[in-house]
């Protein structure tokens, strides 16, 4: 579904719905749309659940990716900055997120309302004072829930740098009613969510920390959510390798620790824990 891929993503789509219901497939895509994507309209379809679960489904694996969007270059790489930022100067006051002219200081801010568990009431009226002319943040906040992610959305369209048109425009493609194959398990399916995958990283932590290339033991995380895999499908998009390529795609020395410090915050079990292996 990260992939874009409409047959492949509807057919893993299929099989969450026989496992889960169509509530469970909706409730997954409710949980990703903004992991993956600025689709706030889709969103709102999720909220009203308007359409079927597997029609929704494929909006999502047809939406612009968040490393594809013209309107947001540099995403984790802003992200990860905002973040280095962060850790330099963690005593931030929401002053701080008013001036914010970048997404890089806006997102420095990010951190500190996710450290400190901002209420959603006073970060809806933070968003507010700094845009307070934005009738679609308004919208937003009005249904948005307490997600990091649906604050973070909040964050960039009070900066006003979302372009409406290209979040919600969704890619051409012949869509099928229902795809009727269950789609091999390749080593894409082995990343940090699954206790597979899991014990891959672990075994092979000082490679994954290194940049080594994991393709050897067993490991594709080039459609992971890691933040590792994040960064290298916007880079890999920017020099136009469509499917990923590891070895043409590598992080630069300056900003890997940068890269790990982000991982080491989501996924801070897997770093403490191979550490003691």
């Amino acid at each position: 579904m990260r992939r874009g891929n409409l047959l492949l993503g509807t057919s893993w789509a299929e099989i969450i719905q026989v496992i889960s219901g169509e509530s469970g497939l909706i409730k997954y895509c409710h949980k990703i749309v903004f992991e993956e994507t600025r689709n706030i309209e889709l969103y709102y379809d999720l909220i009203s659940t308007s359409k079927s679960a597997l029609q929704l489904a494929q909006s999502l694996i047809l939406s612009i990716k968040k490393w594809e969007l013209k309107c947001l270059p540099n995403h984790t790489k802003n992200w990860i900055d905002g973040h280095e930022s962060y850790l330099v100067k963690p005593d931030l006051t929401n002053e701080d997120f008013l001036s914010a002219s970048t997404l890089t200081e806006a997102y420095r801010s990010w951190f500190f309302f996710k450290k400190h568990k901002i209420r959603r009431e006073e970060l809806k009226e933070l968003f507010q004072r700094k845009h307070n002319q934005n009738n679609k943040l308004t919208t937003f906040l009005r249904h948005s829930g307490t997600s990091g992610y649906d604050f973070m959305v909040a964050l960039e369209l009070s900066l006003d740098v979302l372009d409406w048109n290209e979040i919600n425009r969704l890619k051409v493609r012949n869509v099928p009613t229902e795809t009727g194959f269950i789609p091999r398990f390749e080593r894409y399916v082995y990343d940090c969510h699954t206790w597979a995958g899991k014990a891959l990283l672990k075994k092979h932590f000082d490679k994954f920390i290194r940049d080594d290339d994991l393709e050897g033991v067993g490991l594709d995380l080039r459609f992971s959510g890691l933040i590792t895999a994040l960064y290298k499908r916007e880079k890999a998009f920017e020099i136009g390798e469509q499917e990923w390529i590891w070895d043409k795609v590598k992080i630069e020395a300056t900003k890997l620790k940068g890269v790990m410090n982000l991982e080491r915050l989501f996924y801070s079990s897997i770093f403490s824990q191979s550490r003691k292996n």
